[in-house]
């Protein structure tokens, strides 16, 4: 049927008009969004309870803790500029619950004044804490606060996802908006802690259970009240041997604004005020679990001495970790005898298992004393050349290097007069990339440092060994922005230098360096050098792209280990692209090696993960 043209013309006026009405009605729906108003003060009702269980797989035991914070959390907005809102808060008063005692100590603890940076959705961006408090105690209230963060857009949608991190490592949430609230749901853990968190860092962790309801205040800054529980499955997919189920359950409501004229937090004015207030003198580092552990054995002692502690650093193999832990703390506590170490060292007469437990102790304690005396240890040829190297590798994983101690690394990694000098000067040098990585997250200045001489020293080497070091010191720094630098030396005429840069792209995680070892796979002729290419790629995460160029290489490669290395990275990835079995089954029927064809049948046939 046609349509005459003037009603053709109104009906597309008409639909031009309702589209019209439409976009003003979508424009002028409400977006929920948190207010953010400088000056604003809450307080709000707060009740936190944890039950952690831990079952031994192998023995069947299990183990219970239970942990309940309730209080007043008080809060105050600082600021609220476009870009970030500033807000202090304190839990006051506050009792805190472990197992079915009242503990002072952590009361005094989470009662402690703090700062936080939001942005406007709500997304916790940094965390203020008092000096007064160690950084163990700082990543444990952390928890807490961030069991505190909402997120809300302010967009039309309503659904949406935000990713966090907490203590565990980075995940995702779903949010859903309903007329009266908002209901936040953890999805999953997306990526593992950068440092190592008191469940370790090779652990899986699934989301069991999570559902947290709020409401945003429409009349103050925050929120009027968080309600929610969650449950999370923690387990070692190595051993499998532990499996961990945390649960916690928040109830966080506003209620009547009725100050505490004692709280500190209200004789804080501003962010300035604030920030000096928590920022003055050094920083704690001994943490509240060490004080009380150190207590403790002070009364079971009857006094407790670096004699002491050491005896209980003592066997001629292995030495138990919680006597190292113990030396560790008193080395916290009691800073200035780790300057006595060194000459106890000296004397002879100890172990080498006792004093790899000792040093490393000294590493662990990582005081501007502990590393002085690693650097005694390190510098004096009169110590054994195998304590020496266990200083450096202790220096290289310092949290905090003291003044001096990078100049020092670098001044040792320079001397290279004899066979031992030298030796140690490249175990230095190692350690610098390793204490790079360290620092990346933590201090990127040193870093960036660290990073800059090692590329110019790769660039400036003067011989091949030199370059070749750099280059594996690169590798250690673990930082993928210098794969640039380190792909250029994979046309070296040398190689070893090959070899070297090759080994180096291991621990870095871009794409442009993982096809560069791909694509050199079929131009590399040394066999030395093609095993370093692909041990690289071993330890790292396959592609389509990357398995398609090694199952082309390995039927053409006529060099025994060489083949044996690229059936293993083959094995490792099969789950994932499982036609490469018909390489591996084509491989089985001209390989003659035993050893190679037990690795391909249990790849070809195996339901499981072969072992490299």
């Amino acid at each position: 049927m046609k349509i005459p043209s003037v009603r053709r013309s109104t009906i597309l006026i008409g639909i031009g008009v309702l589209a019209g009405l439409a976009i003003i009605v979508f424009i002028a729906l409400p977006r929920t969004r948190f207010q953010w108003r400088a000056g604003d003060r809450h307080m709000y009702s707060f009740e936190m309870n944890t039950h952690v269980v831990t079952r031994n797989l192998l023995t069947g035991m299990f183990g219970s803790f239970s942990q309940g914070i309730s209080g007043t959390l008080n809060m105050k907005v600082l600021s609220a500029e476009e870009g970030a809102v500033s807000a202090v808060m304190q839990l006051h008063p506050v009792s805190v619950v472990m197992g079915e005692k009242n503990d002072p100590n952590m009361e005094r603890l989470f009662s402690m004044v703090f700062m936080v940076t939001f942005d406007r959705s709500g997304k916790m961006k940094k965390l203020m804490f008092d000096n007064s408090i160690s950084e163990e105690d700082e990543k444990m209230v952390a928890n807490l606060v961030r069991a505190l963060e909402v997120a809300v857009p302010g967009t039309i949608l309503s659904t949406w996802k935000e990713s966090g991190e907490d203590e565990n490592g980075a995940f995702e949430s779903r949010y859903k908006e309903s007329k009266t609230n908002i209901l936040k749901r953890k999805i999953a853990y997306v990526r593992k802690p950068k440092t190592r968190t008191r469940h370790g860092r090779d652990v899986a962790i699934r989301v069991a259970r999570s559902a947290f309801r709020f409401q945003v205040d429409r009349e103050g800054s925050w929120f009027t009240y968080l309600r929610g529980r969650e449950q999370l499955e923690i387990s070692e997919p190595q051993t499998k041997s532990v499996q961990v189920s945390t649960g916690i359950e928040l109830d966080v409501a506003r209620v009547p604004f009725e100050p505490d004229p004692g709280a500190r937090i209200w004789s804080l004015s501003d962010s300035a005020s604030v920030k000096r207030a928590l920022g003055a003198g050094s920083k704690n580092p001994v943490s509240l679990r060490t004080e009380m552990r150190l207590a403790a054995l002070d009364r079971q002692m009857g006094g407790v001495t670096l004699d002491k502690v050491l005896a209980g650093v003592a066997g001629e193999k292995k030495i138990p970790f919680s006597a190292i832990q113990l030396l560790r703390d008193y080395l916290l506590m009691k800073p200035d005898d780790a300057l006595k170490i060194p000459d106890l060292l000296q004397r002879g007469g100890i172990s080498s298992s006792r004093s790899a437990a000792i040093i490393h102790a000294l590493g662990l304690a990582g005081t501007p004393q502990a590393q002085q005396a690693l650097i005694g240890i390190m510098n004096n040829p009169i110590h054994d050349t195998m304590n020496r190297m266990r200083a450096v590798s202790e220096l290289g994983s310092v949290v905090h290097p003291a003044a001096g101690t990078i100049d020092e690394l670098w001044r040792t990694a320079a001397i290279r007069g004899d066979r031992e000098s030298a030796e140690l000067a490249n175990t230095t040098l190692l350690a610098l990339g390793g204490l790079s990585a360290v620092q990346r997250d933590i201090d990127d200045k040193v870093s960036s440092e660290i990073n800059a001489r090692l590329v110019d020293m790769a660039k400036n080497a003067i011989d091949t060994k030199e370059a070749s070091l750099a280059l594996q010191a690169i590798g250690n720094t673990r930082d993928s922005s210098l794969s640039d630098a380190v792909v250029g030396y994979l046309g070296s005429d040398s190689p070893e230098i090959r070899s070297a840069a090759a080994y180096a792209l291991r621990n870095m995680d871009d794409e442009g360096s993982l096809n560069a070892l791909s694509k050199m796979l079929s131009k590399e002729e040394n066999p030395q050098v093609k095993q370093a290419v692909v041990g690289s790629m071993l330890n790292r995460p396959a592609t389509a792209d990357t398995m398609k160029s090694m199952s082309r290489q390995t039927l053409r490669e006529t060099d025994d280990s060489t083949r044996h290395v690229m059936y293993q990275y083959l094995v490792k990835n099969r789950e994932r692209y499982p036609d490469v079995k018909e390489t591996l089954a084509k491989c089985l029927d001209i390989e003659r090696s035993p050893q190679a064809r037990v690795l391909l049948y249990k790849g070809i046939y195996s339901k499981t993960k072969s072992p490299r």
